[in-house]
């Protein structure tokens, strides 16, 4: 079924004009099996909430149980998420530089060591230095 047959669809069947309108141009034993199938369709979806309605229960109801463990155990969700510290992610130290070279301005430049290599001290690696020529002592 296409897009558009299926908008057109809809439209027919949540508008009770158009549906009357195809109700008198079907036959009558097409409409009672049409209306069976669409009982069955629904009495299926109802089925499906209420097992979706019975899980969300059954969650709230575990949620409640486990809470109630903590609260014996004296204990609260906040004590469980609880990193120690107010930041979500705690900030470390800059890394020491490692390599100090310089670069073709003749600027003095420093690399940790980690990351991409810079390209002043790519080009100078590439011409046949070592990196261990660049150790900061």
């Amino acid at each position: 079924m296409s897009a558009n047959d299926y908008d057109s669809a809809v439209r027919v069947f949540s508008n009770i004009r158009s549906l009357r309108a195809l109700a008198r141009e079907t036959d009558y034993e097409v409409l009672l099996d049409i209306a069976e199938k669409v009982n069955v369709v629904v009495s299926e979806l109802q089925e499906e909430e209420k097992e979706k309605q019975k899980k969300a229960e059954a969650l709230v109801a575990k949620k409640k149980e486990a809470i109630q463990y903590l609260e014996s155990l004296g204990l609260t969700l906040e004590d469980l998420t609880d990193t120690g510290s107010n930041s979500r992610r705690q900030h470390r130290e800059p890394r020491p530089a490692k390599y100090q070279f310089t670069d073709e301005a003749g600027n003095n430049k420093q690399w940790t060591g980690q990351g991409r290599t810079p390209k002043a001290l790519q080009k100078m690696l590439d011409g046949g230095k070592n990196l261990e020529d660049f150790l900061i002592s």
